[in-house]
């Protein structure tokens, strides 16, 4: 028998007679079975040596001993093992260390899930998007048994905001609207206030921006509150106050 251990192995006794038959097989690890054909599990890895003796009893009592030497070649399964130094990072540094910590394998190859693959260590891989990926090593032996090893890894946008303090919407074409330029978030939540502390204007949009009107009427040039309220994609909500000047 050859295999990775643990190793499971079917033993068959063709042996006939007239008269009923005792068997007593030796496994070579220190276990033994009675049963005429036998199924044994070789836990450990190792080359052993099988027996098995043949007994009767009546009529023609007698005793024979069959061995095999090398009956059964257990292999050591590979095992798969990774370190990344890191679980996530933001796209301004998509850079992964992968150093490898497989044992006992003859093939070992490491796949991306953006479509790259690595034979060698360690990997020094940059990712080019944002995103969830998945890490897999695949490692094998002689005996062709496989293990495998999966981690998941994240590519955050980085938070950036820049909050204009002016605008002009008069029609010319540039700069006609209040809008803040943000970068990595989840959730966004901008509110204008005139100077009676009203709502004029209300958007979850980070690309609509105010145009200096409410409810269709144009706003006087004044200086007017803005409540920003963000979520970064890692971290928590923040609140951004501050005024901002319309300018006609």
């Amino acid at each position: 028998g050859y295999g990775c251990s643990p190793l499971k192995i079917s033993f068959m006794d063709s042996s006939s007679a007239e008269t009923p038959l005792i068997y007593l097989w030796n496994f070579g690890d220190n276990s033994s079975s009675i049963e005429q054909n036998p199924q044994h599990i070789f836990f450990e890895p190792g080359i052993y040596d099988v027996s098995v003796t043949i007994i009767t009893e009546t009529g023609c009592r007698d005793t024979v001993t069959y061995s095999i030497a090398n009956a059964v070649n257990a292999i050591q399964p590979p095992i798969a093992g990774l370190i990344i130094d890191r679980r996530k990072t933001t796209i301004f540094d998509p850079v992964f260390t992968i150093t490898d910590t497989a044992k006992y394998f003859t093939g070992n190859e490491l796949s991306i899930n953006d479509g790259t693959t690595y034979t060698a260590y360690p990997v020094i891989h940059t990712f080019a998007d944002t995103g969830h990926y998945t890490i897999v090593q695949t490692v094998t032996n002689e005996a062709g048994c496989i293990d495998t090893v999966e981690y998941r890894v994240l590519v955050e946008p980085e938070f950036r905001l820049f909050i204009p303090n002016s605008f002009t919407p008069n029609n010319d074409g540039l700069n006609e609207r209040f809008l803040p330029s943000v970068l990595g978030i989840t959730s966004y939540d901008l509110r204008i206030y005139n100077r009676w502390g009203q709502v004029i204007f209300r958007t979850q949009d980070s690309k609509e921006g105010w145009d200096g009107s409410s409810d269709g009427v144009q706003c006087q040039q004044d200086g007017y509150v803005y409540h920003l309220e963000v979520t970064p994609y890692a971290g928590e909500k923040k609140l951004f106050i501050g005024s901002v000047t319309l300018i006609r």
